[in-house]
């Protein structure tokens, strides 16, 4: 049965989402580009930290949506350091993600009926824990772990399932971080945020 704090929460995010949108279509141009810039420069960063050794695999997204800060000229050249990438393709009969190992953007991806670039489903299937970390998109994040997204659980419902050692980190704009979150108990929570600004690892006794 739903109860009344349920369409409080959903009434929540719904105003977030929203006004989170509205922020992201103000910024200018130059404005967006520059912060673009900047997450490559801390990805890059963050890719050093974490001492990846090569043939390492990386789980990302590939950014088409508004609210995606455009980070695929990074994603390209992590072939020329030995890292290789997997994307996530939508899996609507559970509702989660599968990944799919993409080594040529332009051939491999394909656009969903919901608008996201997609690898193909012929590509080769990636287990989520081969990989050292997964860059995680969203909506809204703050910075105890909470992240809101589109809606659907897609990435929810894929992350409850991957182990907890593995790095989760939402990358996102500056505009998307809000000082939190509503979370609901099947919602997950990210261990860390790649910002314009920097990266921000959280404690794991942090308070949530």
């Amino acid at each position: 049965m739903i109860q009344p704090d349920d369409f409080c929460l959903s009434a929540a995010k719904k105003s977030i989402r929203e006004e989170i949108r509205q922020k992201i279509r103000a910024l200018s141009k130059l404005e967006r580009v520059a912060q673009e810039e900047a997450i490559i420069d801390q990805l890059n960063q963050w890719l050093v930290t974490m001492a990846t050794a090569k043939d390492s695999l990386i789980l990302a997204f590939w950014p088409t949506l508004i609210e995606e800060p455009d980070f695929r000229p990074w994603l390209q050249t992590l072939e020329s350091v030995g890292v290789s990438f997997a994307l996530p393709r939508l899996e609507w009969a559970t509702r989660s993600l599968s990944f799919h190992r993409v080594r040529e953007p332009g051939a491999d991806l394909e656009i969903a009926p919901s608008g996201l670039a997609q690898p193909r489903k012929a590509l080769e299937l990636v287990l989520p824990d081969q990989a050292v970390a997964i860059l995680v998109p969203g909506l809204a994040f703050d910075r105890r772990g909470g992240r809101l997204g589109r809606g659907a659980g897609f990435y929810d419902r894929t992350l409850a399932l991957i182990g907890k050692e593995i790095p989760r980190l939402g990358v996102g704009l500056e505009s998307q971080v809000i000082p939190k979150v509503p979370m609901e108990c099947w919602d997950q929570r990210l261990d860390g945020l790649i910002l314009p600004t920097g990266i921000d690892i959280f404690k794991k006794d942090q308070d949530q």
